[in-house]
């Protein structure tokens, strides 16, 4: 499959067949911090640009991009962007009160990279 066409409407699966898992996660007393790091990952992927800063074609609704658009474009920290996403668009509040822990995530993908924010994830 094109990345492009796995991507298709990634923010209504990551809700759908991610959230839960978190959930039952949280429920059981573990913090699903590759869970957490996937979501970063996606939220860094939305602003439109891979690591090298090249254009990625972002397949989802309309809504969805210009959401993404939008916000990525405000200038917000890791930190605002991350509570307005999760409270907003995911409506969770248990994404929500995780926000610091999926914004370090996202400082570091930004920061060193997908491969090396992944690396760091899993020393």
């Amino acid at each position: 499959h094109l990345l492009s066409s796995i991507m298709l409407n990634s923010v209504a699966k990551f809700k759908s067949r991610n959230l839960p898992s978190i959930i039952d996660s949280l429920n059981n007393g573990i913090v699903p911090k590759y869970s957490f790091f996937a979501l970063a990952a996606l939220l860094v992927l939305y602003r439109g640009k891979d690591d090298n800063k090249e254009i990625v074609p972002l397949n989802d609704e309309a809504n969805v991009l210009n959401y993404f658009k939008d916000l990525w474009a405000h200038g917000y920290t890791s930190l605002q962007l991350v509570k307005k996403v999760t409270k907003g668009l995911f409506e969770s509040e248990v994404l929500y009160k995780n926000s610091k822990l999926i914004a370090s995530y996202v400082d570091d993908i930004l920061k060193l990279g997908t491969n090396k924010a992944l690396e760091k994830l899993l020393k």
